[in-house]
């Protein structure tokens, strides 16, 4: 049977339906949370960010949709989730 120790980030359910004693217990862990990024990689990643929309922003005030490729590149930009 593995080890069922409750460590601190997780959590444990108890199920009790009927009478004084627990019918299941369930110890659950939680992922750990993602790395952060260094300020050297979030610079790099912001620069990027802002050429993209700068591209993208000169060809919407010249009444201009991005192309295919233009529109794909603008949908693959990460959000930081």
């Amino acid at each position: 049977m593995p080890d069922q120790t409750v460590r601190p980030g997780w959590s444990s359910k108890v199920s009790w339906p009927r009478g004084p004693l627990a019918v299941a217990v369930t110890v659950q862990q939680y992922p750990a949370p993602p790395a952060r990024r260094t300020p050297h990689e979030m610079v790099t990643l912001i620069e990027d960010l802002i050429r993209v929309l700068d591209r993208a922003s000169g060809g919407y005030r010249h009444d201009r949709r991005p192309t295919q490729a233009e529109a794909a590149t603008l949908a693959t930009i990460p959000c930081g989730r």
